[in-house]
């Protein structure tokens, strides 16, 4: 058991890290299409919903704790290293989007998880 659960924090923390590449990749497209679509943050709202999809999808024992792990340690804690390495001040960590950013893959998971059960219980009265 030991081992298994080795085995899945380190799978857990390569996919906490390409979350984070994949959140720089849409921060990328929020600034540039910031001046032509005021509601561009949405897209990160898209990436957060795959991600979360995933989770339920694959993540058959601990999915909560992946969500919540996946967030915390892809988000902020590479976020913290990288701007750590650049000599970058940490402010951006307390941002209220990227406060929010944490919380949503999470409550993500939590509606993916609700509307699942709901249709299974609902295809079993039909």
């Amino acid at each position: 058991m030991q081992v298994k659960m080795s085995v899945k924090l380190l799978l857990w923390s390569a996919f906490s890290l390409f979350y984070y590449l994949g959140f720089t990749n849409v921060f990328k497209m929020i600034d540039d299409a910031a001046a032509q679509n005021s509601g561009a943050q949405f897209y990160s709202l898209i990436y957060i919903a795959l991600i979360a999809h995933l989770i339920n999808k694959y993540e058959k024992e601990f999915p909560r704790a992946c969500s919540w792990f996946v967030s915390i340690c892809g988000l902020a804690v590479i976020t913290a290293i990288v701007l750590t390495k650049q000599a970058m001040p940490l402010d951006l960590l307390y941002s209220p989007f990227y406060l929010c950013l944490y919380l949503a893959l999470p409550i993500c998971y939590e509606l993916f998880r609700f509307v699942i059960l709901k249709n299974t219980s609902n295809s079993g009265q039909d």
